[in-house]
């Protein structure tokens, strides 16, 4: 007879195995209709008026190349999100059918007449959400990463092509003393036979109204929409850094969004101000005569700007030490970057010589170059909100008030705990 704790241990391991199975399901329904929508956007017959109306107007045919690179690139990012999302739902599939197994030969067993009441619904309930999980509809991508990405494709040369511009950039990057830039990307750095004077951010297509209604151009088209993926490893070669990469740009992501969250602390309290020249307008009436103002006498209201100030510098000490655990991760992350450029260059070599590459190697070089490319607009996304802040939001409103406020006020609780 299996002890209690046994059967428990394994309905709690199915209990675990259906809650998986939902999540990556449902992850990989969504994954599956982004796939999808971005897999008709690079749809060639999509492409063929617009580019045989432009065929005798060389800036058109580049921007056209843009937008349809960039829409690649985009591509990739989905499938491969997609694809890792999937494997993930059929990982669960066999082990959750050996749970039910298990729990039916328990049932079936003479040994389920020794079971608790209780017990023996409760498997019983397991069993049967366990199998509507196992045979619930899976969501599948019209396009296969294994097709849409083979060494062949179209989409894989330009996501190939921009790797190898971006390891041309990366090699300028000093690892010792990490200085990214924060300057959009032009179109020449994704690819060298871009318009100069297109950059990152927007497609600057300049037609009449009737023109761009003609090629579809509604509105500029946002560039370099890549998204980092989970990357998996091979099975017969490790690949440290990028795999460190996947992590260090999360953490750089927490990073982040703990200073958003200090700084809309910070605006939300005296919008983010503490009124100082304000405060000093009114010393400088007093000064000269005029009344106390209103709400009291002048004590109560020193006392209350120290308060403010207080309040406003404890908050502004929290942005500056947030500010600097995301600088030191926003410079580990361009570091691991450069590592995993070089390291992902190597493993792509290695796949161009041997054509007999297994696909665990291919899928892992695939990831890897997407999420070299998704860092490097991170980084410059991030850098240029990290100046923003640095600019902004650590700067001292209460001129050195707030320091006095705070220092005050610490004397005055320390000196209850000094002995």
């Amino acid at each position: 007879m299996k002890e209690i704790s046994e059967i428990v241990a394994a309905m709690d391991a199915l209990e675990a195995l259906i809650a998986a199975f939902e999540q990556h399901n449902r992850c990989a329904s969504q994954k599956s209709e982004w796939a999808n929508r971005t897999a008709l956007a690079i749809e060639p017959t999509k492409w063929t008026r617009k580019i045989e109306a432009a065929l005798d107007k060389p800036d058109e045919l580049n921007a056209l190349r843009i937008q349809y690179d960039e829409c690649v690139l985009t591509f990739v990012s989905s499938i491969l999100q997609y694809e890792h999302e999937r494997r993930q739902v059929m990982d669960t599939i066999s082990p959750m059918c050996d749970g039910i197994k298990a729990l039916v030969k328990l049932l079936d067993s003479p040994e389920a007449r020794a079971l608790s009441k209780h017990l023996v619904p409760a498997i019983k309930s397991l069993v049967l959400r366990a199998s509507a999980a196992h045979r619930a509809p899976r969501a599948e991508c019209e396009v296969r990463a294994m097709d849409a990405l083979a060494d062949r494709s179209r989409e894989y040369g330009v996501l190939v092509s921009s790797f190898g511009v971006l390891t041309t950039e990366l090699r300028r990057v000093n690892i010792h003393s990490p200085q990214y830039s924060t300057g959009l990307v032009t179109g020449r750095d994704v690819q060298p036979q871009f318009s100069r004077d297109v950059d990152m951010s927007k497609v600057q297509v300049v037609y009449s109204s009737q023109k761009r209604r003609e090629l579809g151009h509604s509105r500029d088209v946002d560039l370099r929409n890549v998204f980092v993926v989970p990357f998996v490893d091979c099975l017969n070669s490790q690949h440290p850094h990028s795999a460190a990469l996947v992590q260090a740009y999360a953490t750089v992501d927490a990073a982040l969004e703990k200073v958003r969250n200090f700084v809309k602390n910070l605006r939300g309290d005296h919008n983010g101000s503490v009124n100082e020249r304000q405060h000093a307008s009114r010393m400088l009436d007093l000064l000269h005569g005029a009344p106390q103002g209103c709400g009291g006498n002048i004590d109560s209201q020193v006392n209350a700007q120290n308060q403010r100030r207080l309040e406003y510098e404890m908050l502004r000490i929290q942005i500056v030490a947030a500010m600097d655990e995301l600088q030191t991760a926003y410079n580990g992350l361009v570091v691991t970057l450069v590592k995993a450029a070089d390291e992902t260059a190597t493993l792509l070599a290695e796949t161009q010589a041997n054509g007999r590459t297994t696909v665990d190697r291919k899928d892992a070089v695939r990831a890897a170059m997407n999420n070299c490319l998704a860092v490097d607009v991170y980084l410059r996304r991030v850098g240029r909100e990290i100046a923003e802040l640095q600019n902004g939001r650590t700067r001292d409103l209460t001129l050195g008030n707030g320091a006095a406020a705070l220092d005050a006020s610490y004397e005055e609780v320390a000196k209850q705990y000094r002995y």
